[in-house]
């Protein structure tokens, strides 16, 4: 073979080694026992972010990132190909990380045997009123989430002596809002003494409370005696 035709032959080989291309393909095989990259293959960082190669098919090990759920990244190292020019690394599909908490909905939802989407566990304040036997309530209860219900606490006989059914307890202890036992029973309440005159608030027991129908008075005169007026209670006296 001349001369001539061998250097035409070996011109396209000289020119590829002076480009920095390869006319050998590497396996992550070939690694070294320490670890290091096969013999020819960049660093695994440069192989892993996407860096430009020149032998389609070869084959190098590249550190590539992850997310994590807490925002974070996480790096692993997987076998990278060369194609059209870029390294190509295959990652594994999208994490699933746990769905965050809602947070507490407004006190109007968090009602007994409602849906919650917290996490088991989570409290938060309803608008049902801690009970008392004697006046106003006690502020409002907190309802736990608990497998995607709100289990509140149910009060049942918190109070000792209960009134007998359609009879009325003394009028000191008829508020508005007190607990009582039979629906539709009308009995006076809310005492106030008005220049020596007790007067008394007319209220109905309704879903197990009592609720003023007909307050009194005491600035309010007809004939010289304190008139029963429909409207805000008054207040408590006695």
């Amino acid at each position: 073979m001349s001369i001539v035709r061998r250097a035409a032959i070996l011109a396209p080989l000289f020119a590829l080694v002076a480009c920095g291309g390869s006319t050998s393909r590497f396996s992550q095989s070939d690694a070294g026992d320490d670890g290091s990259p096969p013999p020819g293959c960049p660093s695994e960082s440069y192989v892993g972010g996407g860096g430009s190669c020149n032998d389609d098919g070869a084959q190098c090990p590249g550190t590539v990132n992850l997310p994590t759920c807490n925002g974070s990244e996480s790096s692993t190292t997987t076998t990278c190909t060369c194609a059209s020019g870029t390294w190509a690394c295959p990652v594994a599909g999208g994490i699933e990380c746990p769905v965050p908490d809602p947070g507490c909905p407004s006190p109007g939802q968090v009602t007994q045997g409602a849906y919650c989407a917290n996490t088991p566990g989570t409290s938060c304040m309803s608008n049902i009123p801690i009970p008392t036997c004697s006046g106003p309530s006690n502020g409002y209860e907190s309802c736990t989430c608990d497998s995607n219900q709100w289990e509140c606490p149910v009060y049942a006989g918190i109070c000792p002596e209960p009134v007998e059914a359609g009879t009325c307890p003394p009028p000191s202890e008829v508020w508005n809002g007190q607990g009582c036992a039979t629906y539709g029973t009308t009995c006076q309440g809310d005492p106030q003494v008005c220049d020596g005159t007790t007067i008394f608030d007319t209220l109905q027991c309704a879903a197990g409370t009592w609720n003023v129908v007909a307050s009194t008075y005491c600035d309010v005169y007809d004939g010289g005696y304190p008139d029963a007026q429909f409207g805000a209670d008054a207040g408590h006296g006695i």
